[in-house]
This record gives structure tokens, C-alpha cells and sequence, in this order.
């Protein structure tokens, strides 16, 4: 299969960031996008967007 442009991989993260910030019954709301309140899911994401960005140069630029 394709890969998602590194662009669209960090629009999706922001959206679900977004949904949970409006939508989630927790309080404090969550926020993903915290790199120490997430390492693992921003370790993740920041892997998958540099592997991307290796593997098609093209869509780095994108």
C-alpha cells in the first residue's frame, strides 16, 4: 500500500486531539498532543512521520 503524506498523518493526530478536547467527559481534558503527558503515542507518531518523510522524499516537501 501508499503511505499517508507526513502532512495528513499530523492533521488526523490533530483532529482526534481536537475531538478529545471537546468531546471527553474526563476532567482535566486530555491533550495528546503533550509529549510528556504521551511519550509513547508521540514517539509513535513522530516514528511514523520520519519514516514516511525517509522512504518518499517527495512527500516530505508537501
Amino acid at each position: 500500500g501508499q503511505f499517508y503524506a507526513p502532512k495528513s498523518i499530523h492533521n488526523c493526530y490533530c483532529g482526534i486531539a481536537r475531538h478529545l478536547q471537546m468531546n471527553s467527559c474526563q476532567n482535566p481534558k486530555p491533550n495528546i498532543l503533550d509529549k510528556n503527558q504521551f511519550p509513547r503515542l508521540y514517539s509513535t507518531i513522530d516514528g511514523k512521520i520520519k519514516l514516511v518523510q525517509d522512504t518518499n522524499p517527495r512527500q516530505a516537501k508537501k
